[in-house]
């Protein structure tokens, strides 16, 4: 499993780097695999916050790579769900233990186009420490559209068994890249059912993920 951090590199540097260290101490004495992190501008520009980002994390980084612990950001927002500015953060800083938590949700929330999120996955499976499985349903005429960030998401979020992404082929090429991280579902649309209703669709979904872990070579959990 992992952890998970809530982080303004944008304020704090020093404090976020001693802060990471710290959290990766612990989490290799708890045998914790990943450490969930934010990379957010709040406020800032693309272009004013990707250096500041990079020096940031290379000072976090100096602090956890003697535990080996990989930090794993989230793809979040409006900065991180666009590839250039990963492929620029990763470059940037240059450390094979700065990875991704990979949201497939996030990515289409973002607006990119469903056949393009197979791309992005392939191009960043090498990266990936951590998951959040999560479902969107679009209607069938925008799902290869480039909708505007977040269309929608409150009408059209779902279970993981009904989402328009082919989780099978998200697990495939997670094998191939070697993935050996944990597959962990994220709903964000479950308040307010029914504990009758919740407990059916974790159930359903729990299913999938067991057939997702045998992709992954692992028994069902």
């Amino acid at each position: 499993t992992a952890f998970c951090m809530y982080n303004r590199l944008s304020e704090r540097r020093d404090e976020e780097a001693e802060w990471c260290g710290r959290v990766a101490r612990v989490a290799k004495a708890l045998g914790v695999s990943a450490i969930r992190i934010d990379v957010v501008a709040h406020k800032m520009s693309k272009e004013d916050f990707l250096p500041l980002a990079i020096k940031a994390l290379r000072k976090a980084m100096a602090e956890v790579e003697p535990t080996g612990v990989p930090l794993a950001i989230e793809n979040h927002g409006a900065l991180t769900n666009d590839p250039e500015f990963l492929d620029a953060l990763f470059r940037g800083v240059g450390s094979p233990l700065l990875g991704l938590t990979l949201d497939t949700g996030n990515f289409y929330w973002y607006g990119h186009p469903l056949s393009k999120l197979y791309e992005i996955f392939e191009r960043f499976a090498s990266r990936v420490f951590h998951t959040h499985l999560k479902g969107i349903n679009y209607p069938a005429e925008k799902r290869e559209t480039q909708r505007p960030m977040g269309w929608e998401y409150g009408k059209y979020q779902c279970p993981i068994y009904q989402a328009d992404v082919d989780f099978h082929r998200v697990a495939t090429i997670l094998d191939q890249a070697g993935y050996q991280g944990d597959l962990c579902i994220e709903n964000e649309g479950l308040g307010g059912k029914p504990p009758a209703e919740v407990e059916a669709i974790l159930k359903k979904e729990l299913a999938l993920l067991a057939e997702l872990r045998g992709k992954l070579g692992r028994a069902p959990a």
